[in-house]
């Protein structure tokens, strides 16, 4: 059980570091939505609609966690 930890624990790692180099690289849009199969074959106003969607759906979830926390 013990390995099963420290396995995710670096594999987490290893996503951080991928997601930070990506930043420090400057990829695009484009490269990001290629990497996955589900978004490769989406146009522009499908992906607006997406990116719209997913924004909300965490305006609605963090939005009033934040409040009750600051509240």
């Amino acid at each position: 059980m013990a390995t099963e930890k420290v396995d995710t624990v670096s594999s987490e790692k290893n996503e951080f570091a991928i997601a930070d180099a990506a930043v420090s690289e400057n990829v695009s849009a484009a490269d990001i939505q290629a990497r996955f199969a589900t978004l490769e074959n989406l146009d522009d106003t499908q992906m607006e609609a997406l990116n719209k969607k997913l924004l909300r759906r965490i305006d609605w979830r963090l939005m009033p966690m934040i409040t009750v926390s600051r509240g």
